[in-house]
């Protein structure tokens, strides 16, 4: 559509790259970027941009510096002086990785599981559900909001809720609670989910005291989540 009017278009896909299997052949935009931190699991500060070949004569670089690239585009939009080399070739690295494991396996594991949350949570009463009941149109992010809890307090910061390892189990969001499940959820999660529980609990500036029952029902989401994941493990004969 954006192509019949002579728009350029830029798909953002921060929430697609490293999830879904992306197909730019197919797609064919002018621009395309995929952040790396996020579902390819990779370092921060580094990701993708695609720039579709129709658009290499349009596309002017706003710096140059010094330790450009020797083809294409690299030569003039690549000399950003020094750079984070490692970061880079860990990125390499994961997506190799990912490969490794198939990227249509990574999506069908994380929407089952999204799914899965949906269905459950959805069941509960005094849930409101964000993420749409219809399949084909979400992704493997789950937002919802337990009875008048609020996500978000602070000036709209969300508050993060990590795992030792450092990646987000949860997140408040506006309003109300997000997941967002991966192909490495596999066991384990009741510690997971202890450290949730125990965070809930803290409250802090987030969850005050007047937000008790809304945090009882958080914590019968995280029960029923975690038992419903644990079911589809033992149906695929993981540990």
């Amino acid at each position: 559509m954006a192509r019949e009017r002579g728009i350029v278009s830029l798909v953002d896909g921060a929430q697609s790259f490293g999830l879904m299997d992306v197909d730019l052949s197919d797609w064919q935009p002018d621009f395309f970027s995929g952040s790396a931190h996020k579902w390819p699991c990779g370092p921060k500060e580094t990701g993708v941009l695609f720039v579709n070949e129709r658009m290499h004569e349009e596309f002017w670089p706003s710096m140059y510096s010094a330790y450009s690239g020797s083809r294409g585009l690299s030569r003039t939009h690549e000399g950003m002086g020094q750079r984070d080399t490692p970061a880079l070739h860990t990125f390499g690295v994961q997506i190799e990785f990912l490969q490794s494991i198939g990227q249509n396996e990574i999506e069908a594991r994380s929407r089952e599981l999204a799914s899965m949350l949906v269905e459950e949570l959805s069941a509960l009463d005094g849930v409101h559900m964000w993420t749409p009941a219809q399949a084909d149109r979400r992704g493997a992010v789950v937002t919802f909001q337990p009875g008048e809890l609020e996500g978000q307090s602070g000036g709209g910061r969300a508050r993060r809720r990590r795992n030792r390892g450092g990646s987000s189990v949860v997140a408040a969001t506006a309003p109300g609670v997000r997941f967002s499940p991966h192909f490495y959820n596999t066991g384990g999660r009741r510690r997971a989910r202890g450290r949730c529980d125990s965070a809930i609990s803290q409250k802090g500036p987030l969850m005050s005291a007047s937000f008790d029952p809304q945090i009882a029902l958080l914590k019968s989401a995280l029960r029923y989540a975690e038992e419903y994941l644990t079911a589809i493990d033992e149906r695929a004969g993981l540990p």
